[in-house]
């Protein structure tokens, strides 16, 4: 369900092949049919992809395969795959772009990605044309997303609790003198715990 749902070429077409039937033209009538999507010239991105796959053995999934590619220092990384040349080349882009882009490749059937436990990722007879530069690739035009997380500011915000101090001298915020006010009790009776409030 997921790959169907992220799907940008013939729906029809992936179903019937699902269940191992052709379908030599797209059918015209779904929605990614009747919808145009903006592509470009992803040959450089399509290689990287694949021969990422093929240096490291086609035996990783998604996210191994694009750390790999990140060039990400983590200890999942083999110590052998950091020596290969294709490790870090592609640090410009985006984690979340690389899942798009491999999407779209596994979509396109240049890639394929095993069912199970372990889906790992593999070529196709379409990636040995692409790996020698004898064809080219068109990957679907994806928003470029900033990973970079907003930083919230601290509570509780003077914004909210314009007298607040962090002494709580003259102003407690009510949340946290509800907390401060509670304690646990225990019911023999009953084997479960409940706050009560001791003061008002």
């Amino acid at each position: 369900m997921g790959k169907f749902g992220d799907l940008k070429t013939c729906r029809r077409k992936f179903l019937l092949s699902y269940f191992s039937e052709d379908l030599a033209e797209n059918c015209l009538n779904c929605d990614n049919c009747n919808t145009t999507f903006e592509r470009f010239d992803g040959t450089i991105i399509a290689q990287k992809a694949l021969s990422a796959v093929y240096r490291t053995g086609q035996r990783f999934g998604l996210t191994y395969l694009i750390d790999f590619l990140r060039g990400s220092q983590s200890e999942k990384i083999w110590d052998e795959h950091k020596n290969l040349k294709t490790y870090g080349v592609g640090a410009d882009i985006s984690k979340n772009n690389w899942f798009d882009y491999f999407k779209d490749l596994i979509a396109q059937g240049y890639l394929k990605q095993a069912d199970g436990q372990y889906p790992i990722i593999a070529l196709t007879e379409k990636s040995d044309e692409v790996l020698r530069g004898g064809a080219g690739v068109e990957l679907v035009k994806v928003k470029i997303r900033d990973e970079k997380r907003r930083r919230l500011p601290p509570w509780p915000s003077t914004r909210i609790f314009p007298n607040y101090s962090t002494n709580f001298g003259a102003f407690e915020p009510p949340l946290l003198k509800m907390k401060m006010c509670r304690r646990m009790s225990y019911s023999p009776t009953r084997h479960w715990s409940k706050w009560q409030p001791i003061c008002r």
